[in-house]
């Protein structure tokens, strides 16, 4: 009779890390890719902002671009693991927002052919990104995505942890005083 091993992890923290890097890098990209779709066709995505009836006409293209540098400056921290709970609690916000503009939008039977939502997630997928509840599930899988990463110990690895290592070692380094 044959037996068979299954490998263990022997550090739990650390496979709870990458996971958490995975995770981390994998929302930032979706985030910074839905940023830098917008910004090849910007003035489509501020008339797709109109179509929502939200924001006052005043202020939709403002609201665009807030948006726009929400998705890149949020994607961009996630994918470098820089303040990354912070960006992960933002991105929940973020999500937030897109979950309750999209029911809104889907409750009011708004007449959109596109709900604005393109990343890259869209693209591997093969997805139409059409205005349905498919697109208000993806945010809030999304958004508890985020939240994990908010809620652990660490923010994986990344720009974060070798700035911990640094705090917490008290930045204690021999230096070389013979110059």
């Amino acid at each position: 009779m044959a037996t068979i091993r299954i490998p263990v992890a022997k550090n739990s923290a650390t496979i709870k890390r990458i996971a958490v890097t995975f995770v981390r890098i994998f929302t930032g990209i979706i985030l910074l890719s839905a940023g830098m779709t917008k910004v090849a066709d910007f003035s489509v995505f501020v008339t797709q902002v109109a179509l929502y009836d939200i924001v006052p006409m005043p202020l939709v293209r403002i609201a665009s671009y807030c948006i726009l540098a929400s998705e890149i400056t949020l994607g961009s921290a996630l994918i470098l693991g820089y303040f990354s709970r912070g960006a992960s609690i933002l991105s929940v916000g973020l999500f937030g927002i897109f979950i309750c503009v999209l029911t809104l939008a889907l409750w009011r039977a708004l007449p959109l052919d596109d709900c604005g939502c393109e990343n890259i997630l869209f693209d591997l997928f093969h997805w139409d990104a059409d205005l349905s509840w498919k697109e208000v599930f993806i945010d809030l899988v999304l958004l508890v995505v985020c939240l994990f990463v908010a809620s652990t110990d660490s923010g994986g690895y990344g720009i974060d942890s070798f700035v911990r290592k640094d705090t917490l070692s008290g930045g204690n380094y021999a230096t070389d005083t013979n110059h």
